[in-house]
């Protein structure tokens, strides 16, 4: 390809909308702009020329079975696009237009298959900004668009971006600042029934059943090996939102990760951390993801961090996984796909017993000292009152065991305890049930280590209780873990 001059078109406002003008003759002559949006940036052309779309798939290196999203104007243009509205069209363009959802209905004999990637149905999406709306107004078509950079790379949420992976490839890229959502479109398929959410963003399965309430996750969000051959919908098949250098997606608790990371990160690697994860904020303190208790700027930082990092030159990118639900689920989403192999589970196994001095670490020394990979164990009090080493006896009996053991103080349990752990497991089933009742939402991975028995408290007693205790409380871990011992 011949480079040509690449201008960036900046717009600080609704009266600067003129500057947009050589774009749309631009885009009637078939070429390729950089266009801004809520979600991210796209390289959009006429929807309805064979021709520029094969120009968007030339510039992006794009394959050419990965179909393109068009971007309307006005919510009546969705009928010179489609051959069919549904109902359901109507109900989420009224609840979610403009806005970050693409819905997926038959196309009209207008959209040629190069749009579709051979499909007899197209994505079509209003965004939620003035500038693109005004370009496809002047421009007088529809405008197909995926997003703005080198296919397989990290998508970009600023025209810099763009601009580093287009220049001299494309004539103009319109600037109108970051993208506030940071994530591409929610698209969901409405010629099938039930109605299937194809990607996931900013708009949850939760808030599009309010409207259609049958409305599901496509199989390849819920079963990670579930196989795409032919995707409706971008971001479905390939290898997505990569920079050059390795991501690692660490999946577990928020301070299981930090203390993985801390154990593994090397100089010139670097760590996106949420605002939570003190102890690792100082690696690299630019790439904040804000709160892990609310994802929103997670989502829109995420891409420019992870490019930002990649520009730095780091030769490997650390980032903690978050819960997959809700916009957790459109964020996993991506760094899975980013991560590709380079995923770890971490697992985190707490147990608990009343003051966390004599059965509970005798529990979490007998299960480390089986050095299971990539999980972390500790113990916990349902009733510390101050915190206090472990019992003598407790001592006695992992030395005469030979299981090494360190330094030790006993902790209360807390709601970041429960909430990182993969399991909770409890000496006594009254000690499960005061868990479950404080933390309801957790119950399901909250156990007894013995399975439908107590294992009773030694405090107190003979050493030769002690050793009956400690022989119970290994039984139980082996039988537990028996697949990984």
């Amino acid at each position: 390809m011949i480079d040509i001059f690449t201008e960036i078109i900046r717009i600080n406002g609704e009266d600067e909308l003129y500057k947009l003008d050589k774009a749309c003759e631009a885009i009637k002559e078939g070429q390729v702009v950089a266009i801004p949006t809520e979600t991210v940036y796209g390289l959009g052309a006429n929807a309805f020329s064979s021709d520029s779309a094969k120009k968007i798939y030339e510039v992006k290196g794009r394959p050419s079975d990965n179909p393109l999203i068009v971007h309307i104007a006005e919510k009546q243009d969705a009928k010179e696009i489609a051959s069919y509205l549904p109902e359901s069209f109507y109900k989420l363009a009224d609840a979610f237009w403009p806005g970050p959802l693409t819905m997926i209905v038959k196309k009209s004999e207008k959209i040629p298959y190069t749009v579709t990637a051979g499909l007899d149905t197209v994505g079509i999406r209003m965004p939620d900004n003035e500038c693109t709306r005004y370009l496809i107004r002047k421009s007088g078509c529809p405008v197909a668009a995926p997003s703005a950079n080198i296919s397989g790379t990290v998508s970009a949420t600023d025209a810099k971006y763009v601009y580093d992976d287009f220049n001299g490839k494309i004539p103009y890229i319109i600037d109108s600042g970051s993208s506030k959502i940071g994530l591409e479109s929610t698209v969901i398929n409405l010629t099938l029934t039930p109605p299937v959410i194809l990607r996931p963003g900013r708009i949850t399965l939760e808030e599009i059943r309010e409207y259609i309430p049958d409305a599901v996750y496509h199989d390849s969000l819920i079963e990670e090996e579930e196989e795409v051959i032919n995707p409706a919908s971008p971001g479905m098949k390939y290898k997505h939102y990569s920079p050059s250098c390795p991501v690692v997606l660490i999946k577990g608790g928020l301070s299981t990760a930090e203390r993985y990371i801390l154990d593994k990160i090397e100089d010139n690697e670097a760590v996106l951390y949420f605002s939570e994860q003190k102890k690792i904020a100082h690696i690299t303190p630019d790439f904040c993801l804000g709160s892990y208790g609310s994802l929103s700027k997670c989502a829109e930082l995420v891409f420019s961090h992870l490019r930002a990092a990649d520009k730095a030159g780091y030769k490997k990118i650390y980032i903690t996984g978050v819960p997959e639900k809700g916009l957790g689920l459109s964020i996993m989403n991506r760094l899975k796909k980013s991560a590709g192999e380079n995923a770890v589970q971490l697992r985190d196994i707490v147990f608990v017993c009343t003051g966390n001095t004599c059965r509970s670490p005798m529990a979490e020394f007998i299960l480390k000292s089986y050095n299971i990979p990539d999980m972390y164990v500790k113990s916990r009090g349902l009733d510390v009152c101050c915190s206090s080493g472990m019992a003598f006896n407790s001592q006695k009996a992992l030395k005469d065991n030979d299981i090494p053991f360190s330094d030790f103080h006993s902790s209360q349990l807390t709601y970041g305890d429960v909430a990182d752990a993969d399991k909770v497991y409890t000496m006594t089933d009254s000690q499960r049930r005061i868990i479950i009742s404080a933390f309801p939402e957790f119950k399901d991975k909250i156990l007894t280590l013995k399975e439908n028995s107590d294992i009773a408290d030694p405090y107190m007693h003979s050493m030769d209780f002690y050793q009956v205790t400690f022989d119970e409380i290994r039984a139980a871990i082996e039988k537990r873990f028996k697949d990984e011992l």
